[in-house]
């Protein structure tokens, strides 16, 4: 068909302008249409295509219309994005160094700039002679975390057990907050070094007084 063909069925009203409802099937050009000429509310929601709208147009949005999890990754700094804990319930000797029983965790961090808070209480320590010295730390990946230098047992927390009769006890806390910088896996332990022997979950003399041991690290944003 011809577009002289295609134009006479086009009607003209008196004053020379095409009558409205003629151009019915026409497609207008790209960018002729404005803002202007579209009525406001009536695109529908299914006239959108998926996500036509980005989030630089989107000004603010009511907490109501939130429902789910917030990604780990996109949580607010402060926020706790992992807890994790390890526990001994039992009851054993040691000496020399080593790691207490149980008392190692392992991570992965969400972020490179995620810290870590590690609390750990070794509920009672009991020494079994006079004069032991013990020092307790954490470590990771097998390092130990603590930092100072220059005496013969240096540890974030250390004391000297004096009493005679091999019953005195201590139940120890340590607390650190960890930096590592990675999202590599990273494993927790807390680790201790003494000159002497001690019990670990009860009092040196006896089983009279028993506690168990717990370790906690929480991955903060």
């Amino acid at each position: 068909m011809s577009k002289a063909r295609d134009l006479a069925r086009v009607m003209v009203d008196t004053s020379g302008l095409i009558a409205a409802g003629n151009l019915g099937n026409a497609v207008p050009a790209d960018g002729s249409i404005t803002s202007a000429k579209i009525a406001d509310g009536t695109i529908a929601t299914a006239d959108l295509a998926d996500s036509a709208v980005t989030n630089a147009k989107i000004a603010a949005l009511a907490a109501s219309k939130l429902t789910g999890q917030v990604p780990r990754a996109n949580a607010p700094s402060g926020s706790i994005l992992q807890a994790l804990q390890a526990t001994n319930n039992s009851v054993y000797a040691i000496s020399g160094t080593g790691t207490f029983t149980n008392l190692s965790i392992s991570i992965t961090p969400t972020s490179s700039s995620s810290r870590f808070l590690l609390l750990a209480n070794i509920g009672q320590i009991g020494h079994s002679g006079n004069g032991s010295t013990i020092a307790l730390n954490f470590a990771r990946n097998g390092s130990s975390l603590n930092y100072i230098s220059g005496g013969s047992y240096n540890g974030m927390v250390t004391f000297v057990n004096a009493d005679t009769n091999a019953g005195n006890t201590t139940g120890p806390t340590i607390i650190f907050i960890d930096s590592p910088n990675t999202t590599s896996a990273i494993t927790y332990s807390v680790i201790y070094a003494l000159d002497g022997n001690k019990w670990v979950g009860r009092r040196g003399q006896d089983g009279y007084i028993a506690a168990s041991q717990q370790f906690q690290v929480l991955e903060i944003a």
